[in-house]
């Protein structure tokens, strides 16, 4: 048996640790967000499969949200959108 056979709860969160990371570090690849976005979903369809394979449909759909929400919406966005322009500029009426 292989490593992937009698350990598959730790192999699949390890690889959705590691999916999670790449997606959280999203919005601080410049220039290659494009690329990394379509590796993220190459990467995240088997890692669904497996999922749904070793959990069940439940996790799969969790496991479908958690990483649709993960790339429609970047964590780092909501604390880019609150700092001011320049440094001492007066705040604007979003703000």
């Amino acid at each position: 048996m292989t490593a992937l056979a009698t350990h598959p709860f730790a192999t699949v969160t390890l690889i959705a640790l590691a999916w999670g990371l790449l997606a959280c570090l999203l919005p601080f690849a410049r220039g290659w967000q494009v690329p990394l976005f379509w590796a993220l979903v190459a990467m995240g369809v088997p890692m669904l499969g497996w999922l749904t394979y070793v959990m069940g449909p439940g996790a799969g759909v969790a496991g479908f949200l958690l990483g649709m929400g993960l790339l429609n919406w970047p964590p780092m966005s909501p604390r880019r959108k609150h700092r001011p322009a320049r440094p001492g500029a007066p705040p604007t009426a979003a703000e």
